[in-house]
């Protein structure tokens, strides 16, 4: 999940500036820095096999993903996080203009690691649903074969699916897409397995 780069509250517009020419990636919450760790081999590869299918499989219908280079604005909770991936349709809502930070995503992706996995699952996810656009959650467990999506049937409902077998596929209901789990794990080693 991170720690804590400093014990005095940061503004936002003092965050923004420091993340243009920092080496690493930082989230914001509150007025805290959050310096993120690394991911391991995994969770590049599940990240990068998500946003290339995402990419080839929202193509021609007004929707654009984002990779973990993105930050998101959660306005509502004084907070800027990097999602693994995320997929905005039609038109993109920025940040005072600016070209690295968007605001109204439809679909969130995260991939899950042990240290980020309670956060990822609770606090995050709730404050992801104060984003009026948001209407789906993809969470990918990198130690494991499981993918949960929660995706918002009406405005005070949300349903979740569990798939936890290779040969599944699932909908995104968001993007009317499908995958399957063979392409979110392809070339992923499992412990063991090497």
């Amino acid at each position: 999940m991170g720690e804590a780069i400093r014990q005095s509250f940061t503004s936002p517009s003092d965050y923004l500036n420091r993340e243009e020419t920092a080496s690493y990636k930082s989230e914001y919450r509150a007025g805290e820095v959050i310096a993120m760790s690394g991911g391991t081999i995994n969770h590049n590869t599940i990240s990068g096999n998500i946003f290339a299918l995402l990419r080839d499989r929202t193509r021609g219908k007004g929707c654009r993903p984002f990779n973990s280079d993105m930050k998101l604005n959660i306005s509502a909770h004084h907070t800027f996080v990097y999602p693994d991936a995320m997929v905005i349709c039609g038109d993109i809502v920025r940040l005072e203009n600016r070209q690295d930070v968007v605001c109204n995503p439809v679909l969130i992706v995260e991939v899950l690691s042990q240290s980020t996995q309670n956060y990822d699952r609770a606090e995050k996810f709730i404050k992801y649903q104060s984003l009026p656009s948001f209407r789906e959650y993809l969470m990918v467990d990198s130690q494991s074969c499981r993918v949960d999506t929660i995706f918002k049937r009406n405005p005070q409902e949300w349903q979740m699916l569990v798939y936890q077998d290779l040969s599944q596929s699932l909908h995104l209901q968001s993007l009317d897409i499908s995958l399957t789990l063979e392409e979110i794990y392809e070339d992923v080693i499992w412990d063991g397995d090497a």
